[in-house]
């Protein structure tokens, strides 16, 4: 499955792994999130980045840990 923007109908397809969207989010502080949800359906997993931060959430977010990442975020696998 292919999600895409309702807005511009781009693709929210993430460069991590097919199986995860990636929404960038700005705060009202202007700092930037970049967040990567599954677009399995039944399966529970966000991966929520902020700068060389990462918050893990989902009873299945162990599935998408052997793909690659960064070097920045290695550390939290």
């Amino acid at each position: 499955m292919l999600f895409r923007s309702p807005l511009c109908n781009a693709t929210m397809q993430s460069d991590i792994h097919e199986n995860l969207a990636r929404v960038l989010m700005k705060d009202e502080e202007g700092d930037y999130y970049e967040v990567y949800f599954s677009e399995v359906s039944g399966e529970h997993i966000t991966y929520t980045t902020a700068g060389d931060k990462l918050h893990i959430e989902g009873e299945h977010a162990g599935r998408y840990t052997h793909f690659k990442v960064g070097e920045k975020f290695k550390k939290y696998f």
